[in-house]
């Protein structure tokens, strides 16, 4: 029953104008930087963003004299260094990324002698990217977005768009099937109680936004493949999340990062349908949804001042920022992405799925008692 329920929601949903609008949006979008070359944040590992930055200034001062009265080691260090920066400047990417690893650990070291001045987390979070970077077989930074390989596009994707644009999919489809219910054309049709087809509805919502999703993925991942290969699946994505750093990889983020959005999926799908058995109407129920989904692109979202501000790991909305949970690819990790004690990955999933429990349970409950009254009314509304 729930096969026959689904088809019919996929045929529903397929012949919508509004579901294949948002689907090819949101492929287009998620397409464009495979498609139309644009500078990515690797510009901080070229060879000429380094001689200005860093070469330049380290060879003026030690030709000024000004590390004449350092420490021995300071001096060797800084000799060492400027040695590897000279590799910097050469055409063997491959060489200047491994240089640039041993002067980032060269950098921890003088931080923790307190020679350097900066902040933990960001040295660190450099140091670790690098150099696990530099591990790889064949090392590589892509300056521009159409050089990057198929896995890497994938891992970047989701960060790509607005999160409202990702979000786009779930909303389409509910309103498409809260429509359909609210109008009994897709319940008439299925010898089942009331709530069972309410939680069918949720599970249909839950997949077929995912799926589009996954599809909507696939273009700018053929794009790649085809100009660039697979890529490394151990490529580091290294970020800074809850004041805590966290080492990763694209072919992991590339993953989560879909099982994170099903989640989403669910959990949003589960808060309209609760919403549409309150208001009995689509529009309200996916409204509602929208402006759940708004609330953590507030400002004060994340300020010390938000009321909630002790409570946010535990708030589904926390994690509807996909590639603030899982990562993403990125060569800037000065920032944290998901600054929010406790909140990650792991706990995003548990919470996602107990408060779309408590949702669904809510829905349904409300349908079975609708259900009830409708059954001794004599109605057919179910």
């Amino acid at each position: 029953m729930f096969l026959r329920f689904t088809r019919l929601g996929i045929r529903l949903l397929v012949r919508s104008p509004l579901v294949i609008a948002v689907a090819a949006l949101l492929a287009l979008s998620f397409s464009l930087p495979s498609l139309i070359p644009s500078d990515t944040d690797a510009f901080v590992l070229s060879g000429e963003f380094i001689k200005e930055n860093h070469l330049d200034i380290l060879k003026e001062s030690m030709e000024g004299g000004a590390y004449d009265t350092a420490p021995e080691y300071m001096q060797k260090t800084n000799q060492r260094q400027l040695e590897l920066l000279e590799i910097t400047q050469g055409n063997d990417q491959e060489a200047s990324l491994r240089a640039q690893a041993e002067i980032a650990q060269l950098d921890m070291e003088m931080y923790e002698r307190g020679n350097l001045v900066g902040e933990y987390l960001p040295l660190k979070s450099n140091e670790v990217f690098l150099t696990t970077l530099a591990k790889l077989d064949h090392p590589a930074a892509y300056m521009q977005t159409t050089q990057e390989p198929a896995l890497y596009r994938l891992a970047a994707a989701m960060h790509s768009v607005p999160v409202l644009l990702l979000l786009a999919p779930i909303f389409a489809v509910n309103f498409v099937l809260l429509k359909s219910v609210e109008a009994s054309s897709l319940l008439r049709q299925f010898p089942l109680r009331f709530c069972d087809k309410i939680i069918c509805f949720i599970a249909v919502s839950c997949m077929v936004s995912t799926l589009l999703v996954a599809l909507a993925l696939l273009f700018p991942a053929v794009i790649s493949l085809v100009r660039n290969g697979v890529g490394d699946p151990l490529y580091p994505v290294v970020f800074i999340q809850g004041n805590l750093l966290v080492e990763t990889t694209v072919a992991k983020v590339a993953v989560n990062g879909l099982a994170l959005y099903a989640l989403n999926a669910l959990c949003i799908s589960s808060f309209a349908a609760a919403v549409f058995m309150l208001a009995r109407k689509a529009i309200p129920a996916v409204f509602a949804a929208v402006l759940l989904s708004l609330l953590p692109m507030v400002p004060q979202y994340f300020a010390e001042t938000f009321p909630l501000r002790d409570l946010l790991w535990a708030l589904p909305t926390t994690y509807f920022d996909v590639s603030a949970v899982v990562g993403f690819p990125s060569c800037l990790r000065y920032e944290d992405i998901l600054p929010v004690a406790g909140a990650n990955a792991m706990t995003g999933c548990i919470v996602l799925l107990v408060c779309s429990a408590l949702f669904t349970a809510f829905a349904a409950g409300l349908a079975h008692a609708v259900g009830d009254r409708v059954r001794r009314g004599g109605g057919r509304h179910a």
